[in-house]
């Protein structure tokens, strides 16, 4: 009981930060025309939008509850079962935040005079169409359905995975699972659709963490005093670098559609040990083009924000998700791993290996 209520705080206080988040990032990238959020076709009254923290934190509340649920039935269950309930967990807690969200509604309603009379009767009177206006508004908040829909799948396994990595008391005794949980090895062996994941995966990664986050931190550097900065050469520099270290990031995704017969996605990650092509150089390729690929874009945009962001990318990944893709890695490929890791560094770009060395690491 315990770690579910543990679990139930990092559920909460992760989905509901990561959802005011994407509010945020679309309400100042989105174009003025669109900029209603949860969708332009069903026009909500200027002043439910002006308390999105309420609804959010209500949504957050139930996808929370369901979460932990979740965890408790089916997270230590085979893959196939673990995924579709996970998929399933978005819409139910939709339709399970509505009642309480057209309390809030109604209230709102209420206290700005477009409501008038016994507040619960007029509860009553609007909880059908309260459950109904839930469903519109997810179907046509895109793309604000389709991101935090994407980000509740992945917190989903992630937060069972954080406790992990912070030693939460108790998560063992409950049925904690090994490392190897977190990672499952593709089952497709055609190459042209570990292509066409990969690919899609990493259209995604681009999309959220280098054009729609670069672009918010952008739009808040005035509160802090802060103007683009500009030299001779910026975009220059920026458009190939950028475009050297994107071509490296691909270069490293087919590698292991290839290769390795799946995808970057720890959920359908490579069933074989890739140390061909950028691998040959240096062990996590596509995190460091990943984050190269920043740096750039912080360039060209003559922001200064965009630089400890991609700092601080690259501490969470070097603390909280390398190790546990390692220790898959090692509990999967035993010794090939370990002389792999011996001889090539992590973050390091180191040249001069023969063919025939790196070929006994697979």
């Amino acid at each position: 009981m315990k770690t579910a209520r543990r679990l139930f705080a990092l559920y909460w206080l992760g989905s509901f930060v990561l959802g005011l988040t994407v509010f945020g990032l679309l309400k100042v990238t989105l174009p003025e025309n669109l900029n209603n959020v949860y969708g332009s076709p069903y026009k909500m009254p200027a002043y439910h939008l002006s308390h999105p923290i309420q609804y959010w934190l209500v949504q957050s509340f139930v996808f929370s509850l369901l979460a932990t649920a979740w965890w408790q039935m089916f997270y230590a269950r085979r893959t196939f079962v673990r995924s579709i309930s996970a998929v399933l967990v978005i819409p139910v807690s939709v339709l399970f935040a509505a009642p309480l969200g057209t309390l809030l509604w109604v209230y709102h309603d209420w206290t700005y005079g477009s409501q008038v009379g016994d507040i619960l009767k007029i509860a009553i009177r609007m909880f059908p169409l309260g459950i109904e206006a839930a469903i519109i508004i997810f179907l046509y908040s895109i793309p604000f359905n389709v991101i935090t829909a994407f980000l509740g799948i992945l917190i989903l396994p992630a937060v069972p995975m954080l406790a992990d990595r912070m030693n939460l008391d108790g998560l063992s005794d409950e049925g904690r699972v090994g490392v190897s949980r977190y990672f499952t090895a593709s089952k497709c062996q055609t190459k042209p659709i570990n292509l066409l994941k990969t690919y899609a995966q990493t259209a995604v990664f681009w999309v959220l963490f280098l054009y729609v986050i670069p672009q918010v931190l952008l739009a808040f550097e005035p509160l802090f005093g802060l103007k683009p900065y500009r030299f001779d050469g910026q975009m220059l520099i920026s458009v190939l670098g950028f475009s050297i270290a994107g071509l490296g990031g691909l270069w490293s995704g087919t590698t292991m559609a290839l290769k390795g017969d799946g995808t970057p996605l720890p959920l359908d990650t490579a069933s074989r040990l890739v140390v061909s092509g950028p691998y040959r150089f240096v062990r996590n390729p596509m995190a460091v083009f990943g984050l190269a690929q920043g740096l750039f874009v912080g360039i060209y945009l003559g922001s200064y924000l965009i630089f400890p962001y991609v700092i601080a990318g690259a501490f969470a990944w070097d603390s909280i998700v390398r190790p546990l893709e390692e220790q898959d890695l090692r509990n999967r490929f035993g010794s090939s791993y370990d002389e792999y890791c011996r001889n090539v560094d992590c973050w390091r770009f180191s040249f001069g290996r023969s063919t025939k060395t790196m070929k006994r690491f697979g």
